[in-house]
């Protein structure tokens, strides 16, 4: 993905005045003084008196009750709208209830109108800020006042659905959906995440994005009427192109192999991060494993991830003098509890999964053992969560195991993915 970018004159002008800004402490000052009347708190509840179910951060985007924030921070009140609504608080004691007109869901981005009319509004600014570039993110952290952090930019993250800017700042719960400034006050990006397994590494969905869903809204029309199956259909709709993109790009012939050191095949997609570990179990038995995820996948609710692929590839060797087939099970029965665990039913959001497997020989006389487990999406037609387990089950000393779950796929494109990857399977010559 390619971020428009202003003329060479304005980009300079705008990365001197953020390095200029960055060593005044009044910038910071000026950013939450005038964000207190365009930036707000954001919460989900069954009423206007309950106790918040969730909450986060919205930003105006138009003075005539226009705001935005993420996908996630309002996913409750788009799956479930006669049970959850949404309010701004936009002052102590002053609340407005909320209403979603637009959502990306692959971005993680919505749109929500208000009935108000704001003395200001916040300006988006479609660029990539420059290396080390001093940002600044508001929103309203753990629920307490409306706070801003800053921090340097350090660069694009690519996933399977589009990129986030990669910033070094200690973005908080509650921050979601906030706006990201430049120096100059402009919007370059929205809060969507912490990495939690590190410290002050923080995502944001860019600018651009957020225009082209502003602008794409208005010229079709914004939602005028919370109803779940207008909700349905349009995330059904982001969330097939989606995958439909992720699949023909995966499987297409220039797609690179994986070399392993007796197996080659279908490799992983080039968007995914992958690691590669050995563990000599004994002086007999060693695996070389490969595990690849995606780095941003894509929040279906706050307990489902979708528009996600995870796979990992496992080569054994086994000492000839010491091979026995209980060495040989271990790697069958190993996958079989996570991809049940992959595709577990939750109330309301998947159904209970159906497993089945079968042994198969593919064009290149390799024969496996295929394991397979699909639940169904119960809000979104057609898609599943389709887990899957493949060995080779020869008595051979060298087999291979590979695991992985497609999240958000339908049958048919999670079937052709397997296909390739069980049809690309060949030992090395």
């Amino acid at each position: 993905m390619h971020y428009p970018l202003k003329i060479i004159s304005i980009i300079t002008l705008l990365t001197a005045t953020a390095s200029h800004s960055a060593d005044n402490p009044a910038t910071a000052q000026a950013l939450i003084q005038s964000s207190k009347v365009t930036v707000f708190p954001l919460r989900t509840a069954l009423d206007a008196n309950s106790p918040k179910a969730s909450y986060g951060t919205a930003f105006v985007i138009g003075k005539k009750g226009f705001l935005a924030t993420n996908f996630h921070v309002v996913s409750s009140a788009v799956h479930d709208p006669k049970k959850y609504q949404l309010f701004l608080d936009i002052e102590p004691g002053r609340t407005l209830p909320a209403q979603v007109i637009a959502v990306d869901i692959l971005h993680d981005l919505a749109l929500i109108r208000v009935d108000h009319e704001f003395p200001s509004e916040n300006s988006l600014l479609s660029r990539e800020p420059s290396s080390g570039e001093r940002l600044y993110s508001v929103g309203v952290p753990k629920d307490l006042n409306l706070s801003i952090v800053e921090g340097n930019y350090n660069g694009i993250e690519r996933s399977l659905t589009g990129s986030q800017f990669v910033l070094s700042s200690p973005i908080n719960s509650g921050m979601s959906g906030g706006p990201t400034y430049d120096a100059s006050g402009s919007v370059l990006g929205v809060n969507v995440a912490t990495l939690r397994t590190a410290q002050n590494i923080s995502f944001l969905v860019p600018a651009s994005y957020l225009q082209a869903l502003h602008q794409k809204s208005a010229l079709n029309g914004f939602a005028t009427q919370s109803d779940s199956n207008h909700w349905k259909a349009t995330i059904h709709v982001q969330l097939s192109e989606a995958q439909n993109q992720i699949i023909a790009s995966w499987l297409a012939p220039q797609s690179k192999k994986l070399e392993l050191n007796y197996w080659t095949l279908l490799g992983p997609p080039a968007e995914l991060k992958c690691w590669r570990d050995i563990d000599k179990n004994d002086e007999n038995f060693t695996t070389v494993v490969e595990s690849c995820t995606n780095p941003n996948p894509v929040h279906y609710n706050d307990q489902i991830l979708t528009s996600n692929i995870r796979i990992s590839y496992t080569e054994a060797s086994i000492n000839p003098k010491s091979f026995t087939n209980e060495k040989l099970n271990t790697l069958h029965r190993s996958g079989m509890t996570q991809i049940r665990a992959e595709t577990k039913a939750i109330d309301g959001t998947l159904s209970s999964p159906s497993c089945s497997g079968s042994v198969i020989v593919n064009s290149k006389n390799v024969q496996m053992k295929a394991n397979f487990c699909i639940s169904s999406y119960k809000r979104t037609k057609n898609l599943i969560n389709f887990s899957f387990k493949v060995t080779t089950i020869e008595k051979e000393t060298h087999p291979i195991h590979i695991y992985g779950t497609l999240s958000g796929f339908t049958l048919d494109n999670s079937k052709k993915a397997i296909s390739e990857i069980i049809e690309s399977l060949e030992r090395k010559k």
